[in-house]
């Protein structure tokens, strides 16, 4: 998964900042596992005396191998009397299984803010995020302790009798991550250059892609591993019979149906639209979308409501995604939309949609004791109180998140003096240069031409030339561009309404020129061209 989402993000942004969303992507897994590792897991899954609102044991996974209270076997000794049970390792398969979980949830964060947030700023954040909001949702909805819990034994103390049902973290993963992204993009703003005066939506520099989508790919073949690997969680090893593999099995079809509707949803929702381009990139946050909706339900729907799960996903993404355009909000990898908005639907879909039948398998509870469903399935009275518990858990998590990211941004900014966004002279260079040593391909490098057009906007051209090569390139452009039009004072005349302006670059006494206009690439005293990776 993790792999993915490096190659997603990469290939969403600029060549000059590769170095950094490689980083970001490795260094959420290390401090994830660190975090996770030495309190994380505890306050998800450690014995409660909180009242269902934290954990507090198993702190670095020290009670791990001891009895537990009920009556299990510990892994230490099972191995001292000769035999090891399947479900004697659960809980340390159980810890690798939710720290994926809780890495996932930490990671969303890093591309919807790519290429303008200061990475000091970024790992209180992440911290933040798998150290505390998405270990106290996750107690609270998949412990048996948890107050809003589908798990607790007393339906007598379950939210509106029934719990949040949230079977593979569309609210527990993707809403707190979603949620985190959206509050950081609207508090730290949109990239240089991305709005223009009027709201015109400029598209700026994507590296591959290709990049983007073996991402993709990649991406969905690891969600067969949460959405499928979320059935041994509930269920033992020792108990891993048909039926079990039953749920395993359509748990798989069912995610498959979501993707693969999700991404033909967006396509044809484009085309409705614009009948002469279609977006792969679209396309695959579609498929994105569909897996994160489905990720809820996945063992509780019937594959012909993954159908429907993974249409509405598509047209989700594509209102959503314009919405954040409409309000200029720069999210480079449509983080916001596929996750907070696609997981928003997936617990709506989970307490539409589940069979009573389905519900009591997957939980292995017997029908007597349980009578539960979607609200559009109609088993009895607890139909409409599973929406209400989905409601509810919905509106208390994304204000937990929002509220905790938030105060955090402030505390840091204000407090802590550490800046949320890199200046915009760093920015414009690339974070690669300023924070990683330099460019990442040193046989290529981004020549950045930087002007203002009449109407006042600041724009740029970003091409990717050889190393060295990037003198004789704007040479070249200019003698073109200046021969076939003329100049003007500050500007050429096909561009009559260019300034030239910039930071960082070439002086005239380097290029051998004093030009205007475009001519003035190699000669303007504003220093027009940015080398970076």
């Amino acid at each position: 998964m993790q792999g993915g989402f490096m190659l997603l993000e990469v290939g969403s942004v600029s060549i000059r900042n590769t170095k950094n969303i490689l980083f970001k992507n490795a260094f959420d897994v290390c401090i994830s596992a660190c975090c996770f590792y030495l309190w994380g897991y505890a306050f998800a899954y450690g014995d409660d005396s909180s009242g269902g609102f934290i954990g507090s044991t198993e702190f670095a996974l020290s009670d791990m191998e001891k009895r537990r209270s009920s009556g299990e076997n510990s892994f230490a000794g099972s191995i001292s009397q000769g035999h090891l049970r399947a479900d004697a390792a659960f809980f340390y398969a159980h810890f690798a299984f939710a720290l994926s979980f809780a890495a996932t949830a930490a990671t969303i964060m890093s591309g919807a803010v790519a290429e303008r947030m200061n990475f000091k700023a970024y790992i209180p954040l992440t911290v933040l995020t798998v150290s505390v909001i998405y270990p106290m949702v996750a107690h609270w909805v998949w412990s048996s302790k948890g107050w809003m819990s589908a798990f607790k034994v007393d339906a007598g103390s379950r939210l509106f009798g029934v719990g949040v049902v949230d079977f593979a973290g569309s609210l527990v993963v993707h809403v707190v991550g979603g949620t985190a992204a959206l509050v950081a993009c609207w508090y730290i703003g949109p990239r240089s250059e991305r709005f223009g005066i009027g709201g015109k939506i400029n598209e700026l520099p994507m590296q591959s892609p290709v990049f983007q989508m073996f991402g993709t790919i990649l991406m969905w073949f690891g969600w067969y591993g949460f959405n499928t690997g979320s059935v041994g969680v509930y269920v033992r090893g020792d108990q891993f019979e048909g039926a079990s593999r039953y749920i395993v099995a359509r748990t798989a079809v069912c995610t498959t149906i979501a993707a693969a509707f999700g991404g033909l949803s967006v396509v044809v929702f484009d085309l409705a639209r614009n009948k002469k381009q279609i977006s792969p990139q679209r396309m695959n946050n579609g498929i994105l979308t569909g897996l994160v909706s489905i990720s809820g339900s996945c063992a509780l729907v019937h594959p012909a409501l993954a159908v429907l799960i993974g249409i509405v996903a598509g047209i989700v993404y594509s209102l959503s995604s314009s919405l954040l355009l409409r309000r200029r909000i720069d999210d480079v990898v449509d983080a916001v939309p596929i996750h907070l908005f696609g997981g928003v639907w997936g617990l709506i879909a989970t307490a539409l949609f589940t069979k009573e039948s389905f519900y009591n398998l997957v939980y292995n509870t017997p029908d007597s004791q349980r009578a539960y469903c979607g609200a559009f399935i109609g088993c009895g009275k607890n139909a409409g109180n599973v929406l209400a518990a989905a409601l509810v858990g919905l509106l208390v998590v994304t204000s937990f998140t929002a509220a905790m990211i938030y105060a955090s941004i402030v505390f840091l900014e204000n407090v802590v003096k550490v800046p949320l966004r890199v200046a915009s002279a760093v920015e414009s260079q690339g974070l690669d240069h300023s924070t990683h040593f330099g460019r990442a391909y040193t046989e290529l490098q981004t020549t950045i031409f930087q002007y203002t057009t009449k109407s006042g906007e600041k724009a740029s051209m970003e091409m990717r030339v050889r190393a060295g090569d990037a003198a004789k390139f704007a040479l070249a452009l200019s003698e073109v561009m200046d021969a076939e039009a003329g100049t003007k004072e500050g500007g050429s005349g096909k561009f009559s309404g260019l300034a030239l302006s910039g930071s960082g670059g070439l002086d005239a006494g380097e290029s051998g020129g004093g030009r205007k206009g475009f001519g003035s690439l190699l000669g303007n005293p504003a220093r027009t061209i940015q080398e970076s990776g």
